[in-house]
């Protein structure tokens, strides 16, 4: 037996054994080689840079059937939802299904640019268009044939709105300080976690520009309203940080926890049950090869008022001083 183990058989049973713990190592080995199998294509998706996108919710099920459809035609799509809902996944599923996904995909998060340079870095420019300014191709040439996602769309200056109500139309774009035309192929994909229509109303966004790009729209609902992908979405982030971590076992979430974790808001979405994850499990690396189970010990995050069944969480600055004080 020793030696069969020693050659990569996974388990052994002795002689005369019963049925019931055949059937139980048959079970834990089946399940242990899903789970390695389940790492890699984590590890493959986690390589490319995106997260592999899971749900279980009616909602999300009827989405991905809605983007599928609109993957292959040559339409732009508008996403909204609060922040953190999983729009920047959308979108990379957006353009994984569409014919387009052996061509470039260009994230542009309009709202990390400042707004004198915005012209340039999505229409390029030339040589003396402005101080500093060289020869360089803008995101849209460069992405031509692809697939181009500009988050954060609400917040682009209306000098911008403008030239991209242009290009909406007409696919061609112009580098700034020149007046060659250039013909582009690309579909775009704009997303905001802001209310549009409130900023139309408001004259921040032009209601010329909001006509062009909300065609196709999809809206992603919180994590609050699709309790049904919360579960799944946290057993997916504890395989990737085990993963990311180093941590061998395979780790579950007790009942106590998935209770809690179903009873929460998540004001932040994805994003904050991602980032909730990851601390727990970096702030426990030392013992987390020795349990089965997540619990709440785990998430000094979370914290009971009174001897009501409402979860909250911490103060940002007393639970980063117990993850520090955990982790070190």
């Amino acid at each position: 037996a020793v030696t069969a183990v020693k050659l990569g058989a996974e388990d052994f049973i002795q002689k005369d054994f019963n049925y019931e713990i055949l059937k139980e190592k048959i079970k834990k080995i089946l399940s242990y080689k899903q789970y390695e199998i389940d790492s890699k294509l984590l590890k493959d998706a986690v390589e490319a840079g995106y997260n592999k996108f899971i749900f279980a919710s009616d909602q999300m099920r009827e989405i991905m059937i809605q983007i599928q459809m609109v993957a292959n035609l040559n339409i732009d799509v508008l996403l909204t939802g609060e922040s953190g809902v999983g729009k920047d996944l959308i979108a990379y599923e957006i353009y994984k299904r569409s014919n387009r996904s052996n061509k470039r995909f260009i994230h542009v998060n309009i709202s990390a640019i400042e707004p004198n340079l915005i012209n340039s870095e999505l229409f390029g420019c030339v040589r003396g268009a402005f101080t500093g300014a060289l020869d360089k191709p803008g995101k849209f040439e460069l992405d031509n044939g692809g697939v181009i996602y500009l988050s954060e769309i609400a917040e682009i200056p209306h000098e911008t709105q403008l030239k991209l109500i242009d290009f909406i139309q007409y696919r061609a774009i112009k580098r700034v300080g020149d007046n060659k035309e250039r013909k582009i192929d690309v579909k775009i994909i704009y997303a905001t976690n802001s209310d549009i229509e409130e900023m139309v109303n408001e004259g921040k966004v032009r209601k010329d520009f909001y006509y062009r790009i909300n065609v196709k729209r999809k809206h992603i609902p919180p994590l609050r309203e699709r309790k049904e992908d919360i579960i799944p979405i946290a057993e997916y982030f504890i395989k990737r940080y085990s993963l990311e971590f180093g941590i061998k076992k395979r780790l579950m979430l007790s009942d106590e926890l998935k209770s809690i974790f179903l009873s929460y808001h998540w004001p932040g979405n994805v994003r904050e049950l991602e980032n909730m994850i990851k601390v727990a499990l970096a702030g426990n690396l030392t013992i987390l090869n020795n349990v089965d189970e997540l619990t709440l010990e785990h998430f000094p995050q979370f914290k009971t008022i009174g001897d009501k069944s409402e979860w909250v969480l911490k103060p940002y600055k007393s639970a980063k001083e117990e993850f520090d004080r955990n982790y070190f």
